[in-house]
């Protein structure tokens, strides 16, 4: 799956949009399978996996996909999904996080701007968003 995952941002930052999305949407479609395995067996994405790892990614991406075409509700559920289903504590706040956002319905680009800290690389998980700006506590005060 890391395969996938680096062809689909090779393509990307090539502009080869094509080439882009056949890469995702294989690489989204194992994620998936991944998914449904998770959910089937009862058991956690395992973020010290690597093809765990990637899975997460592909559908933390997808999530922001929907998040960016206004699909608020589907990104909400993908968030609150992986937040039960991700074994990692600081995976676990990143996809609750996101979830007010897209609760909220605050536009993608609003919310990468005003609340995620995307100055900062983790150096953990540096493919992941798990940075906030302290804004974020504004909407953690409105959920909890």
């Amino acid at each position: 799956m890391k395969n996938k995952y680096i062809e689909f941002k090779s393509a990307l930052s090539n502009k080869d949009i094509q080439k882009a999305e056949e890469a995702f949407k294989e690489g989204y479609d194992k994620a998936v399978e991944v998914l449904n395995h998770k959910i089937s067996s009862n058991t956690s994405f395992d973020m010290n996996n690597e093809n765990d790892l990637y899975a997460t990614l592909f559908i933390f991406d997808n999530m922001i996909g929907f998040w960016a075409e206004g699909q608020y509700d589907i990104a909400y559920q993908i968030c609150n999904d992986m937040f039960i289903l991700v074994d990692n504590p600081k995976i676990k706040e990143m996809f609750k996080l996101f979830a007010y956002g897209a609760n909220k319905a605050i536009d993608i680009n609003t919310f990468m701007r005003e609340y995620v800290n995307t100055s900062k690389v983790d150096s953990e998980f540096p493919m992941f968003l798990v940075n906030f700006t302290a804004k974020i506590q504004e909407l953690i005060e409105e959920e909890e």
